[in-house]
């Protein structure tokens, strides 16, 4: 199943696992399969808190080489990676300090995009990364398609609905394929 990617708002955020259990209301059971079905999904949106300076600041000799190659999973910034492999001890000293409040989604927004707008010309291919990193939108797209669905099968009777009846219609029915 397609998934777009649904990481939460604001790049240094937790990724919460959601928890699975057997027989549940069918909005908790479509949230936890996607959960799972999601995985490229979350290491994306951890890879990427790479651009968020604070979090680099943070983390600090943990950003290396190896985290840097590891962004080749997100295509748009492929072409990139040898060039911010070689640009990363230009990067790393520069976000040293930097914090942020990440309590506060515009504060944190504007923070992190002054912070890059001051330095962009201090760090190299890591200037051009960010502005492809920042244009991607998160979205929950397949998500909402999969409750609609979801609400279309079963309607008010999905809360009483066995979790593995749930799973077996919905991908019957997310694939187009009829009993």
């Amino acid at each position: 199943m397609p998934m777009g990617i649904s990481c939460t708002v604001g790049l240094s955020s937790g990724l919460r696992q959601l928890s699975t259990t057997r027989r549940v209301g069918s909005r908790a059971h479509a949230r936890s399969n996607m959960t799972e079905d999601c995985s490229h999904s979350y290491e994306i949106c951890e890879l990427l808190q790479v651009f968020d300076p604070s979090f680099v600041s943070e983390q600090g000799e943990s950003i290396n080489s190896e985290w840097v190659r590891r962004l080749r999973c997100v295509k748009p910034l492929a072409p990139l990676v040898n060039a911010l492999v070689r640009d990363l001890h230009l990067y790393v000293p520069t976000t040293r300090g930097f914090t942020c409040n990440r309590s506060s989604v515009s504060d944190f927004t504007d923070s992190v995009l002054l912070w890059w707008r001051s330095h962009h010309s201090e760090v190299g291919a890591w200037a051009e990364a960010a502005r492809i990193a920042f244009a991607f939108t998160p979205n929950s797209a397949s998500a909402e398609r999969t409750l609609s669905l979801l609400k279309n099968l079963f309607g008010d009777r999905h809360d009483s609905a066995n979790a593995d009846m749930i799973q077996a219609s919905m991908m019957m029915r997310y694939n187009k394929r009829e009993l």
